[in-house]
């Protein structure tokens, strides 16, 4: 029985993990996405950009990371919208 109830949590366990990186590669091809416009499209829209690090904010704190550990050149375009 204890077997049981240690691969069942294991699969729920698996299964949140799989959800994350789900949702991480998700992020991950949004920023990928954001980067190729913006790299070619000099015009940049404040706006979207301060909505962007709001919105990446709030996963980080859920995620308990942090955008300029993975993508540092991304972080540093946070000063022209501080």
């Amino acid at each position: 029985m204890y077997i049981i109830s240690c691969l069942l949590k294991l699969h729920i366990l698996l299964t949140k993990t799989q959800k994350y990186l789900s949702n991480e590669q998700r992020t991950k091809n949004l920023i990928d996405s954001i980067g190729e416009f913006y790299s070619s499209n000099k015009e940049i829209d404040l706006e979207k950009l301060k909505k962007f690090f709001y919105y990446n904010d709030t996963l980080d704190r859920v995620r308990g990371s942090k955008l300029e550990d993975y993508i540092p050149r991304l972080e540093k375009c946070r000063k022209f919208v501080s």
